[in-house]
């Protein structure tokens, strides 16, 4: 039984590129807000990426391409929603009303 070559392949790249966004992120989070927002990022940014410059290394039957696609599409789910709770922020009730509208109608 045990594992296929290739399969023990896939599973030390998936590692050697999980530890690298993994210790980006918690660099970024010892180093705190201001400027461990950069490093939690950039830990993102190479887990979305590496695989992509190490693709002769993978097996591409195993690649599901739709689950990549959900993945990023609730990415930008989350920042949008985000973007919505902050702009909340700024409106009061001596904001005219006008902003309000301006602001909405840049959405649609």
């Amino acid at each position: 039984m045990g594992t296929s070559k290739d399969e023990k392949n896939d599973k030390q790249v998936f590692v050697l590129i999980l530890t690298i966004e993994l210790v980006l992120a918690l660099i970024g989070l010892i180093i705190g807000y201001p400027n461990g927002i950069y490093g939690v990022i950039a830990g993102y940014i190479f887990g979305f990426l590496l695989p992509i410059f190490l693709y002769k290394k993978f097996n591409a039957k195993k690649v599901n391409f739709p689950h990549l696609v959900e993945r990023v599409s609730l990415i930008i789910i989350i920042a949008f929603g985000e973007a919505i709770v902050n702009l909340a922020n700024y409106f009061n009730n001596k904001t005219p009303l006008f902003m309000l509208y301006y602001c909405l109608l840049h959405f649609v």
